[in-house]
């Protein structure tokens, strides 16, 4: 049961992800009949699931990517699923930049950080507003990997080595960035990374551990 909420879970918050950029990406009058999945009158549920329930099965693999094609024949148009924003927007254009995430982890401070994710949403939706080829909602962070090996290449991504720490200030930024609406996303922000991403060798197919292994050319298994 536990892992079938799970994936339930995943699929909501991709989808969701795709939902919030759909009133940028196609005109809510698309060719043809008004689909369910875009009548923002209807619970997020059912429109996650008549979405799911029209894309084929070539259609979700096609979407399983960061740069997403078109779906003419559901009006979605081509976008981005992704943008950095772990201390402001990347990539998008001149920004406001936040202290790194472990320097705003040093204020200890969760309605601090709440603020400077709402900030940062703000900015994107902003950008999202001009609307060139290939943007979308859908932020990368925050990162919740804990700090565990300083010899990690991007601790300045996370927040601290300490479990509470790193899940109080990622609950605020990443509320910050959805604007604490779960019906009516500001952002979609995605957690960074599914588990365990922090370790520099094979971290496709290896845990983190700080134990040396003959394996390990790096001396990290």
């Amino acid at each position: 049961m536990k892992g079938t909420t799970g994936r339930r879970r995943t699929t909501l918050v991709v989808t969701l992800a795709l939902i919030a950029g759909l009133g940028a990406t196609a005109p809510t009058h698309a060719d043809g009949p008004a689909h369910p999945f875009r009548d923002p009158r209807l619970p997020v549920d059912r429109r996650v699931e008549d979405l799911l329930s029209r894309l084929t099965p070539d259609e979700k693999i096609s979407l399983l990517h960061q740069y997403e094609p078109a779906v003419p024949r559901l009006g979605i148009k081509a976008f981005r699923t992704g943008t950095e924003a772990l201390h402001g927007v990347a990539w998008l254009g001149r920004t406001t930049v936040f202290p790194q995430a472990i320097g705003l982890a040093s204020t200890w401070d969760p309605a601090l950080i709440r603020q400077v994710g709402s900030a940062v949403g703000d900015e994107a939706r902003g950008f999202q507003q001009e609307r060139p080829a290939g943007w979308g909602l859908n932020l990368w962070a925050p990162v919740v990997n804990l700090l565990r090996d300083p010899r990690w290449g991007r601790n300045e991504e996370g927040y601290s080595e300490d479990p509470y720490l790193t899940g109080s200030l990622s609950t605020a930024y990443g509320t910050g960035l959805t604007g604490g609406d779960p019906d009516h996303l500001k952002t979609a922000p995605t957690l960074k990374h599914f588990l365990a991403d922090n370790n520099e060798v094979r971290r496709d197919t290896t845990r983190p551990s700080t134990t040396p292994c003959a394996a390990g050319p790096h001396g990290i298994c």
